[in-house]
């Protein structure tokens, strides 16, 4: 299947919790049939003949919903030929959703409706609070018939399945002795700590990419439920992702009070999200906010005299910083306090100073209306012309210029017209104070 299009159902069903599968005829996809249910509970189970089952009826454009013995739905359908580059037939596998919440007393009676033994209450129990709970199935089914007939350009025919009968033969010997066998448990606890460990390791390097990719395949996994209530259940998930990104960018070097002060944000929002869905968004967004963290403020591999200085300087960028000045506060020569730095960092003390001042100019031209001077004053910059030819350095655009650009987004920046306009106009010590200016004066030999 295309991922365009597995992509575009995944976003769509995703906003009811709903998980959304590709499935081919080999071995290692075809748990995905039932959300792994039946490989839980039973020794030895055998998809193959639950798939070949499903190949006789989703041929042919058809969407089959099925409802099994343990009162879970499923939706399966064909994905057509030209949407896949595989040689085998692919079903797109849409589930398992439960109608409502199990209790435990309700699962309790499912077993013993199946003839399966009480000691399995707790697995089963937990898988079930792994699933979205839909009362409205109807408006799912529709949605999802909306779905394939648009992305697919054929429209899709329902067939309705109320029970499964003979989709997922098992043979009752084989139950699984759970108190004596618990390898699916550790299988699937070791790979959830190994993405969360991949999850971290590209949080702490910065890289949303990856981060975003080891999240969507955590999400897949059938994690316990740590409380009854599924809202109360993703609210516990949320808060130990906020206090596993705050130690792997701790890691990577960011200085404390940056994190802090992201994480006590998150925790926050945390108590304010009312729906699974709030909480999901919050978590993907708690993870590009982490990794944009590192990528501001990471230090690590840095010396704690390097690390002192990038802190100090983030922290204190108002204030008339030089290379003397942190010469004089670690008590070393100015030529070996610049080499070391430009060392560590690949660039000059003054480049430093100037990076996190204008990142601060562009914070404050984004979010406020203030002048250029006032805005320049709060960045470190005594010399308005000096700051403005600093900015258009780095940006290749005055400061008034970008802020045209975040005021009227239909503004194309053109080489200006009127070189002589305002924040052009440099007083008469301008090229000196380039050279030399009351807060940039003798930052490197």
């Amino acid at each position: 299947m295309e991922p365009r299009s597995l992509e575009i159902f995944d976003k769509a069903l995703s906003v009811v919790g709903l998980k959304v599968q590709v499935v081919r005829n080999r071995e290692d996809g075809l748990p995905l049939l039932d959300g792994r249910l039946r490989g839980m509970l039973f020794e030895s189970f055998s998809y193959a003949a639950a798939f070949d089952f499903l190949l006789r009826r989703v041929q042919n454009d058809m969407m089959i919903h099925l409802r099994d013995e343990y009162d879970l739905q499923y939706f399966y359908l064909s994905v057509p030929p030209e949407q896949t580059d595989s040689q085998e037939q692919e079903i797109l596998a849409i589930g398992p959703l439960q109608s409502k919440p199990h209790t435990r007393e309700e699962t309790l009676a499912i077993l013993e409706r199946n003839h399966l033994p009480g000691k399995l209450l707790t697995e089963l129990w937990e898988f079930y609070n792994t699933l979205p709970a839909i009362e409205d199935v109807d408006a799912v089914e529709c949605l999802i018939l909306y779905l394939a007939s648009g992305v697919f350009a054929r429209p899709y025919h329902l067939n309705r399945f109320p029970e499964l009968d003979g989709a997922f033969p098992v043979s009752y010997e084989k139950v699984r002795e759970v108190h004596e066998n618990l390898r699916h448990v550790w299988t699937d606890i070791e790979q959830r700590y190994s993405l969360e460990n991949r999850l971290l390791e590209a949080i702490g390097a910065g890289d949303f990419e990856k981060a975003r990719e080891q999240y969507g395949k955590l999400q897949r996994c059938n994690i316990p439920a740590r409380a009854e209530n599924p809202l109360d259940d993703w609210r516990h998930r949320t808060v130990i992702l906020n206090s596993l990104c705050r130690k792997a960018v701790e890691v990577a070097g960011v200085h404390p009070l940056y994190i802090d002060d992201l994480s006590t944000r998150f925790a926050y929002e945390i108590s304010r999200r009312g729906t699974v869905q709030e909480l999901d968004q919050l978590m993907a967004s708690m993870i590009r906010g982490y990794c944009t963290l590192v990528n501001d403020h990471a230090m690590k591999g840095y010396s704690p005299i390097v690390k002192q200085i990038i802190s100090y300087i983030d922290f204190h960028y108002i204030e008339e910083l030089s290379l003397a000045y942190f010469a004089k506060m670690f008590n070393m020569s100015k030529t070996y306090l610049s080499n070391l730095f430009r060392k560590e960092t690949g660039s000059t003390l003054t480049e430093f100073i100037h990076q996190v001042r204008l990142r601060r100019a562009i914070l404050l031209l984004n979010a406020s209306s203030l002048s250029i001077t006032a805005i320049a004053t709060a960045c470190g910059y005594n010399d308005i012309n000096y700051f403005i030819r600093r900015f258009r350095k780095a940006y290749g655009l005055s400061p008034k210029q970008y802020q045209k650009v975040m005021q009227q987004t239909a503004f194309l920046y053109e080489k200006e017209e009127n070189p002589g306009g305002e924040e052009e106009k440099q007083s008469p010590d301008a090229a000196e104070a380039e050279e030399n200016c009351a807060d940039c004066t003798t930052l490197e030999p």
